[in-house]
Order: C-alpha cells, then sequence, then structure tokens
C-alpha cells in the first residue's frame, strides 16, 4: 500500500497488506518524514502568533505544537459542516459524528512524524522501525519508535489521540511534553538523554 499523509492508525487495513504492500508503506512513510516535516513548519510559521516557535526537536518545543494544533485543527459533521476546534477548556456538545477533515489529518500524521523525531534525537539506542511482530497487534504494519525501549510506541497514534483530546476538551497543552517525559522515563540504559529532556522543560504535574 502506498503511503498517504491522511492515514489512520486505527485502521484495520494493515492486518491485510501482503509482506510487499508493507514494505512499500513503511518505505514511503520513512521517505515522506522531512517533506511532512518541511510541511508542517511552513504551516506553523505561516501564523503570526506562533513565529517563534522554535522546531529543534526539544521536548519544550511539543507544548508549542499542541497549542498551534488546537488553532489549527479542522473538524466536520456527518452534514459535512466545517468549523475549529473547541477553545482551550470547552468542549463539543457532542463529539458523535464528528471528525478530522483530510487535511487536518495530514497535519495529526506530520505532528506524529515530529513527536517521533523528538524521540530519536532526544534519546540514544532508539530508532524508527515498522511493528511486524503480529498482525493482532494495534501498531502491526506501522511506523513505531523502538530499539532501546521498554515497548515500541506508535507516534502518530498518539498525536491522533491527542487531537481528539483536543476535541472533546481533556487534552491540556503541555499533555504531550508531559507525555514524553514520562516516555523517558521507560527507555533502558539511556539516563543522560532523561536528564537532558527533564531540563528541556517544567516539571510534569
Amino acid at each position: 500500500m502506498k503511503f498517504t499523509a491522511n492515514y489512520h492508525p486505527h485502521s484495520a487495513v494493515f492486518a491485510q497488506m501482503s509482506k510487499d504492500g508493507l514494505q512499500e508503506f513503511h518505505e514511503g512513510f520513512l521517505s515522506n518524514v522531512p517533506y511532512c516535516l518541511d510541511e508542517l513548519f511552513r504551516r506553523v510559521w505561516q501564523s503570526p502568533e506562533f513565529l517563534r516557535w522554535q522546531a529543534d526537536f526539544s521536548a519544550a518545543s511539543l507544548t508549542g505544537l499542541v497549542r498551534w494544533l488546537r488553532t489549527a485543527l479542522r473538524i466536520v459533521d456527518r452534514a459535512g459542516c466545517e468549523g475549529p476546534l473547541p477553545l482551550a477548556g470547552q468542549q463539543l456538545e457532542s463529539s458523535s459524528g464528528v471528525d478530522f477533515t483530510d487535511e487536518s489529518r495530514q497535519l495529526i500524521v506530520a505532528a506524529g512524524m515530529y513527536y517521533g523525531e523528538v524521540m530519536v534525537r532526544q534519546s540514544a539506542g532508539v530508532r524508527w522501525e515498522q511493528s511486524l511482530r503480529s498482525r493482532k497487534d494495534a501498531d502491526f504494519g506501522q511506523a513505531v519508535i523502538s530499539g532501546d525501549v521498554v515497548r515500541p510506541i506508535n507516534p502518530v497514534r498518539v498525536l491522533t489521540s491527542v487531537a481528539f483530546g483536543l476535541m472533546n476538551g481533556t487534552e491540556s497543552d503541555d499533555g504531550l511534553r508531559c507525555a514524553f517525559s514520562f516516555w523517558q522515563e521507560n527507555i533502558a540504559g539511556s539516563r543522560e538523554a532523561i536528564a537532558k529532556g527533564t531540563k528541556d522543560g517544567d516539571e510534569c504535574q
């Protein structure tokens, strides 16, 4: 299956893909990371209030990214009506039948790629891999951060959860950075990286 920039990590299609299809998707994912990130950065810096956002792959940069997503993501209901996400601290009257637009899904995937790159660049011994252990795994066929970790993690799935949290009012601007700090504490033999990650932001509550 060819990589598409607005794929859904919860899709069952991965479990049905052939070996060649899985390889094609993963190669497409990895080769598109720099292009998707360039487009993400361009979109962020188009917003005047985010001109100073530092795309430096630090833990601290994750807070600004989530703040921007809150302003950039668009949702659509069953009738095809589009709108922005609720303001911080607010939530939709009902999220039934509401989803993200295709363009917003592209932003979510790109933000997931950025989150994955933060993990790789801030933590020694971790890397992008394709999850192929079992077709019953939720992340089977998808790009995950693996290597020197207790268990692999799917950054695009994480950002999809963050996005829906922003939609229903349960996600804070700092939640992703705190999730990253929690993840770093589970990296085997990487205390230096853990200490570096803690310096990048305030202590999570």
